[in-house]
């Protein structure tokens, strides 16, 4: 392909190159289609010789103030192009940390610090090796540029998330991206385009996540080629010396291109395509492999030279000679080899589990599950939403009518209320809700909670009218009074729903937070978006199961949420059966505090369940996050249990729950308010007591508390 190639040429070929998904496996994860990309055997990499700290002296890079590329070390660019500052691959700490036992330090300093760097428009990532996705960078860039736009490669938007972005496009090769930009006129133009590479940041992701290469074009039409982390020919099992198709189809004509790769195959990326000048980089910063640090650029230059292309580069940064293997990406170099190495020959539990671990991040295995479970979305059902398990049974009509008809009078939850059986309700403790421990929860009857963890409000399914109805004149109705009011509560930050069942989602009560708090920022399901906006509510967050939030507060720290699943069902009428979804929640503090909350949910029916399946999204969620210091579990409403298993848990049931998720404390709640359901008032929190002793468990380790009492984990 040449310069002169029509734009509509030019548009054909790259519909045709998006529609191939070879590197695409069917295990979902991700591989180099060419037959150029060989992985090294382990055996060659154990004889390598440490590096040689030998650091070249580096000239500027001339280019035109329209499009200016800085080298911040090793992968690291800041481009400058039509008014626009990108960020790429930033990795400004002294030392990225592959094993917990092993770090690469800085032999040549970062030139500056993130807070140095001018205002950012656009971060670009190429993949999630740590010498390019350097999570406490992210950090510092995320904490500077919230709404920062993100451009990364296909499976990296939770450790995005992780790290407080907000405003992620992930991408497949040969998409196209346009953005505009405030501080600047026109439209500009981001393209996921392929590299010869790979993935992962433990030894359980390996290929889990994709890499690329990435164009970026101006409204002048100036472009640049970043070719992130790449090879070109593999010299090991290539008999035919194939070499990588794909920068040739990445052409024509760049006006500035960033290369790695050994240095000879830089300068044929350099021809493939089509740059008007390019700068070495992936070199020069930390010791990877084994090559001194001064070969690089001379080779570079060298080939350079020899191609003819003397006025077409510069040396201010080329990679590392010995590229990343597949099967230990972080360091070819002897001695971390060794280091793993002794780890596989002579295994232990312990051993394993660093293994598994490796990252200072979130553990690989737990966010390979969970994308595997986002992913699954059997619980959407012709438009409407269903429990796609085997443990679920919702009530139908008539299972309702023929309760109605054969309900025991007089109703023995109304009996034992008459007889003074219905739970204490205490005033707040405003000392120890102002002064507050670094997880604690405050129950506010029923399923309303106050939860606070490191220095984040939280208020879950708040119901403070006097019934749980469409109309305060009819339906259920409080027999334990509401412990406060909406202005008796501290500072709200997040206000938390499970679903729209009218002891979870009280119109009056909700109207007064919105009243109070016009910009909280509220998490639910699907669906409720509409409802919530009619509320009063502006800063609104629906969610599918297994989505997670960075959720930013004004106090400067950052929450996590993910919205997890339950066993339930939805409505408010007779018309809206299942069409919002139902969910329960995690809530995790920057130092790692962990809370569930149940919301409504059940976890084997009675009914229509022959085998007695379980509900398996509870040993899911304790996989997945677990384990938790704290836990709020329902315990009520479930009699009689033919009809109301299928969607409510009975105390031994909660017990499981409570096991499942690997919970180190819960407390019972979703009882001792209204009267839903026939049993006695005061039967939930006596059968767990029995269910928690014959399970093993410590009393203290899942009880109830009184309304309005504060527990800290």
């Amino acid at each position: 392909m040449t310069a002169s190639t029509s734009t509509q040429e030019r548009e054909v070929l790259r519909l045709k190159l998006a529609k191939d998904k070879s590197h695409h496996l069917p295990n979902s994860r991700f591989t180099n289609p060419w037959p150029s990309d060989k992985t090294l055997a382990k055996k060659l990499l154990a004889d390598e010789k440490g590096p040689e700290a030998i650091f070249p002296n580096g000239t500027k890079v001339d280019a035109p103030a329209a499009l200016q590329l800085t080298w911040l070390g090793h992968a690291s660019l800041l481009l400058q192009i039509d008014g626009i500052n990108v960020l790429i691959d930033p990795l400004l700490t002294e030392q990225f940390t592959p094993f917990p036992f092993y770090s690469l330090k800085r032999y040549s300093r970062s030139p500056c610090t993130v807070q140095e760097l001018p205002k950012l428009d656009a971060l670009i990532i190429s993949h999630n090796h740590r010498d390019h996705f350097d999570c406490p960078t992210f950090e510092q860039v995320s904490g500077r540029f919230p709404d920062i736009p993100v451009f990364a490669p296909l499976g990296n938007k939770p450790l995005l998330e992780s790290v407080g972005f907000r405003n992620i496009t992930i991408a497949d090769w040969w998409e196209e991206l346009t953005m505009l930009f405030d501080d600047a006129d026109g439209t500009f133009k981001f393209a996921c385009t392929p590299a010869q590479h790979s993935s992962s940041r433990s030894q359980v992701d390996n290929m889990a996540t994709l890499w690329s290469s990435w164009v970026v074009e101006g409204p002048s039409g100036r472009r640049f080629f970043c070719a992130g982390d790449t090879g070109y020919t593999s010299q090991y099992n290539n008999p035919t010396k194939a070499e990588c198709p794909a920068f040739k189809q990445i052409g024509p004509e760049h006006y500035m291109c960033g290369l790695n790769v050994q240095p000879e195959d830089s300068v044929r990326i350099h021809e493939d395509v089509g740059a008007v000048k390019s700068v070495g980089i992936h070199w020069g910063t930390f010791m990877i492999t084994s090559e001194p640090v001064d070969e690089p650029p001379q080779r570079f230059t060298q080939e350079m030279e020899k191609r003819n292309h003397g006025g077409e580069y510069a040396i201010i940064s080329i990679t590392q000679i010995n590229c990343h293997c597949i099967h230990f990406n972080y360091s070819s170099s002897a001695t971390a080899l060794r280091l793993t190495e002794e780890l596989l020959l002579t295994p232990s539990v312990e051993k394993l589990h660093l293994i598994a671990n490796m990252a200072n991040d979130a553990s690989t295995e737990r966010e390979l599950l969970r994308q595997k479970l986002l992913k699954d979305k059997s619980h959407h059902h012709n438009g409407r939403f269903i429990n796609p398990w085997p443990s679920s049974s919702v009530p139908k009509f008539v299972d309702i009518f023929k309760y109605i008809i054969s309900s025991k009078r007089p109703n023995p939850a109304e009996e034992s209320v008459k007889q003074g059986k219905a739970p204490e309700v205490v005033a707040l403790d405003h000392k120890q809700i102002d002064e507050p421990a670094p997880l604690q929860l405050t129950w506010l009857g029923h399923a309303s909670l106050l939860v606070q963890i490191e220095g984040a409000n939280i208020l879950c399914d708040p119901v403070f009218s006097d019934r749980c109805a469409p109309s305060q004149l009819v339906g259920p109705k409080r027999y334990t009074k509401a412990p406060c009011t909406v202005a008796d509560l501290p500072h709200i930050d997040i206000l938390v729903l499970s679903h729209n069942h009218y002891d979870h989602l009280d119109w009056n009560t909700l109207k007064e937070v919105s009243a109070k708090y016009p910009d909280i920022q509220v998490f639910a399901p699907l669906g409720n978006q509409k409802m919530l906006k009619s509320l009063g509510f502006a800063n609104i967050q629906i969610s599918d199961w297994w989505e997670e939030f960075s959720v930013p507060l004004a106090t400067g720290i950052t929450v996590k949420l993910a919205c997890t699943p339950a066993q339930h069902a939805t409505g408010r009428g007779l018309f809206d059966k299942l069409a919002t979804l139902w969910c329960s929640w995690v809530m995790e503090g920057p130092s790692g505090h962990k809370f569930f909350f149940s919301g409504d949910t059940a976890y084997s029916s009675e009914r229509n369940n022959p085998t007695k399946a379980e509900c398996p999204v509870f040993k899911q969620i304790g996989q997945v996050y677990g384990p938790f210091d704290l836990a709020a579990i329902a315990i009520g409403a479930y009699g009689p249990e033919w009809l109301f298993l299928g969607v409510h848990v009975n105390p031994e049931q909660a017990v499981r729950i409570h096991e499942d998720i690997g919970s180190r404390k819960s407390i019972g709640i979703h009882w001792g308010t209204f009267i839903l359901t026939d049993e006695p008032v005061d039967e939930p929190p006596r059968r767990l007591q029995k269910a928690v002793e014959s399970r093993g468990h410590e009393a203290a380790d899942f009880s109830v508390s009184k309304i309005g009492q504060t527990t800290v984990a």
